[in-house]
């Protein structure tokens, strides 16, 4: 079995990934990375870190979506598809621009 944190090596190349292997950061381990079990597991080690960090931030999930994402997450955002036009970006006041 794997530490409860992964794999160290997959930490510590995501962490290298995602920052750059020479960053300051990384050098004075100041960056914490961890492996979650399956994409809910994952989600829900996400949603701690919000919940624990960012008090009452807001963070949204697709309608339609896996059940099992309800439980973690409490607030819907509809998903786009040919009837909703990106409505419910619109009206909550934000959409993502690439």
């Amino acid at each position: 079995y794997l530490p409860i944190e992964g794999l160290n090596a997959f930490n510590k190349a995501t962490a290298e990934l995602l920052h750059g292997a020479d960053n300051p950061a990384i050098k004075q381990h100041r960056v914490a990375t961890v492996q979650g079990l399956s994409g809910s597991g994952s989600l829900l080690l996400g949603a701690a870190l919000i919940e624990q960090y960012f008090p009452g931030a807001k963070v949204l999930i697709s309608n339609p979506t896996w059940d099992v994402i309800t439980r973690i997450f409490s607030t819907m955002l509809e998903y786009h598809g040919p009837s909703t036009d990106f409505m419910a970006p619109k009206q909550l006041g934000w959409i993502l621009r690439a």
